[in-house]
């Protein structure tokens, strides 16, 4: 067999793999390993990846892919709700927190006592109320990431994530010139924040979406994965020989700079 014949069969063997992990759920970027255990080092490292390797590094993919995955995985779970107990129960409390909550602020009602506002509060209830239609999505994408980030509190290993985030977001500003890689990810938070509140509505009682957004981000810089981690990663990576390859220090820097942008907005509209 000829190198190009050979080159030709290894590319379809790894397009195989690809389409099989994808349908399977799992994340194409990490391929999980198979029935062996040179198999799985191979998998998880790519030759190249490791010293003294002759490869390419894994190919990343583009935000488009990483978007339309995240978007599959979000109907998927949907559909598994009842195969997951606890999170059907979180599900069904916030959905049944926001519509009762919601009801007094659409109708522009006297607020409830400390307990009620407090939960309007934790939960993002008034997010995307009394707005325009555009103004309605964007507190729809800020309920969805208040939701994401306290049930990623509840989950294994979750708050320890967030502190180790925040150990490394502590350490990317102590670096020389690290205000400059941050800058990018700390505009995008603050624009992100707008949407979420919108620009009149931003105050201390909107907080929990910049508050949401910092865990998140926290949680993505601390433990590596998840959709956020990935997208971020895919818009840092860099093309080499027409390969999409991740840059670490970029990510992380991206990563660094949402979670200092969501934390320097929410104290700033909090306290203004």
């Amino acid at each position: 067999m000829s190198i190009d014949q050979s080159s030709a069969k290894q590319i379809a063997e790894r397009a195989k793999r690809r389409a099989e992990n994808a349908a399977a759920g799992r994340s194409p970027d990490v391929i999980t390993a198979q029935s062996s255990a040179g198999e799985m080092v191979q998998e998880l490292f790519p030759a190249g990846s490791l010293p003294g390797g002759t490869g390419t590094p894994a190919e990343i993919l583009s935000p488009g892919e990483v978007f339309r995955g995240g978007w599959k995985s979000f109907l998927t779970g949907i559909a598994a709700l009842v195969k997951n107990p606890r999170a059907l129960i979180f599900t069904i409390v916030i959905s049944v927190l926001w519509f009762f909550l919601g009801v007094p602020i659409a109708g522009q009602g006297a607020g409830g006592g400390t307990g009620l506002n407090f939960l309007s509060w934790l939960t993002f209830a008034g997010g995307g109320l009394n707005r325009s239609i555009p103004g309605m999505l964007g507190g729809m994408l800020g309920k969805g990431t208040v939701a994401a980030a306290l049930y990623s509190l509840t989950e294994k290993n979750g708050i320890s994530a967030v502190l180790k985030g925040a150990g490394s977001l502590l350490s990317s500003l102590k670096q020389k010139g690290s205000l400059r890689r941050i800058l990018p990810g700390a505009f995008a938070a603050v624009l992100l924040y707008f949407v979420f509140t919108g620009k009149h509505f931003a105050s201390s009682g909107m907080s929990m979406a910049g508050i949401a957004g910092l865990i998140l981000s926290l949680r993505a810089l601390g433990g590596g994965r998840g959709f956020l981690y990935r997208m971020i990663q895919s818009v840092t990576a860099r093309v080499e020989n027409g390969v999409r390859t991740a840059v670490p220090a970029e990510t992380s820097a991206m990563l660094a700079g949402l979670a200092a942008g969501f934390a320097g907005i929410t104290a700033v509209t909090t306290l203004l």
